[in-house]
């Protein structure tokens, strides 16, 4: 039998936060998948649903700050090893739990990993790969994410069909735990050299002060606001708009997901394509035009019916919302000194927490008021009212490229 080959100190090193957002956004999907079951053990309401979901973001957005100054200064797999360990520990006790203030705990507890994954991931990149490999890299990550938000889907689906919702909860945990194991064989890389070892406090305000930095994360989670309302409200607009069983409504979101897929792919390609011909400032040009072009892409297929002359478009609106975010992932990496990705990544982090956080509650309040709850015309208006951000993203990356000219350091 052929031995397999053996991955490379880079591979494994992607395979493993790669993975690490994976059971992290496997967790959000199932929680969502199980929700009718939860909302039966601990009599909640859709606003109490809303309410236990999120509570990961609570502790996520409180430990980044220091988990990124903790990712600067000690070994980033041990940090991040520990936050899966910590990360499945909770999943179990959530499956365990027998009352509503228990299960909530442990979903506070999921937080850890939320705060640790992505400042680790960045850095980690940062050190592994050189600029002209970083924006694909850096795509293979921001993968995880959606890969682990369709698993999630499917486990629910199909586990959820022979086992409760805690089954469907340890299940997932147990992902957590082998990942975690895993990563004991996953080597610390080698740090770059730069910076100056500053303070906690010192190195926020210089991260703070850097103008490419703030306009990129600001653009980024303007990004991840829309399509945190998309995650969670495609299933039902789907279903009222286009008048389709909850199946097919539940194969778009796939869909929507393996466009976002491609689109990362993409992102990461030109984006070292850019980089390596040395115009790594066009890739703020083709972000803003990426944008722009998602904004397009889904104001046409809030108009287009039937469902099926609406999904190319739906699905090339998610690729391109998709398709910038790692070359904005590796801009920063290209700005910021090396002893400062953590706490760089801490910020993003924890501003796309809330961004995240706030997507759903103000796209329901916006449906809400804009078309009622009944049906799916709030909806598509919420959607529509929302894609001027989009556009906006656009011309805020293109404020940025005069400093990145000024503060680049590639």
């Amino acid at each position: 039998m052929p031995r397999l080959p053996r991955l490379t100190q880079r591979q494994t090193t992607l395979l493993l936060v790669a993975a690490a957002l994976a059971v992290d956004y496997g967790d959000r999907s199932v929680v969502g998948a199980v929700g009718p079951q939860l909302k039966d053990q601990f009599d909640l309401g859709n606003v109490g649903l809303g309410v236990v979901a999120s509570a990961f973001a609570v502790v996520g957005a409180i430990a980044t700050v220091p988990a990124g100054a903790l990712v600067d200064r000690v070994s980033r797999v041990r940090l991040l090893t520990f936050g899966l360990a910590l990360w499945s520990a909770a999943m179990t006790l959530g499956g365990a739990a027998t009352t509503l203030w228990l299960f909530v705990a442990a979903r506070m507890m999921l937080g850890a990993l939320v705060a640790v994954a992505r400042p680790a991931a960045a850095s980690m990149v940062g050190d592994l790969y050189p600029p002209a490999e970083r924006n694909r890299a850096l795509s293979l990550v921001d993968a995880g994410e959606l890969v682990g938000t369709g698993a999630g889907v499917v486990i629910a689906a199909l586990a959820g069909a022979f086992l409760s919702w805690r089954g469907v909860f340890w299940i997932v945990a147990a992902a957590g735990a082998a990942l975690a194991v895993f990563g004991h064989r996953v080597r610390e890389p080698k740090r770059r050299e730069g910076g100056r070892g500053e303070s906690l406090a010192e190195a926020f305000r210089i991260v703070l002060a850097t103008k490419t930095v703030v306009i990129v994360i600001v653009a980024s989670c303007v990004g991840y606001f829309f399509f945190a309302g998309v995650r969670t409200f495609a299933v039902t607009f789907t279903a009222k708009h286009y008048g389709v069983s909850q199946s097919v409504a539940d194969l778009l979101l796939l869909l929507l997901g393996a466009g976002g897929a491609v689109g990362l792919f993409l992102g990461g390609r030109i984006g070292d394509r850019l980089t390596e011909s040395g115009r790594s400032g066009a890739r703020l040009v083709v972000a803003a035009a990426e944008f722009a072009a998602a904004a397009v892409l889904f104001a046409l297929a809030l108009f287009v019916r039937p469902l099926a002359l609406a999904l190319p478009l739906y699905v090339g609106g998610a690729a391109t919302l998709t398709a910038a975010s790692p070359m904005l992932d590796a801009i920063r990496l290209d700005v910021v000194a090396p002893d400062l990705w953590g706490r760089a990544e801490s910020v993003r982090t924890t501003t796309q927490i809330v961004f995240e956080a706030v997507a759903p509650l103000g796209f329901g309040v916006v449906a809400d008021a804009l078309g009622g709850s009944g049906g799916g015309r709030g909806l598509q208006l919420a959607f529509l009212v929302s894609l001027p951000l989009l556009l906006a993203n656009g011309l805020i990356l293109l404020l940025a490229r005069r400093p990145l000219e000024r503060e680049g350091r590639v």
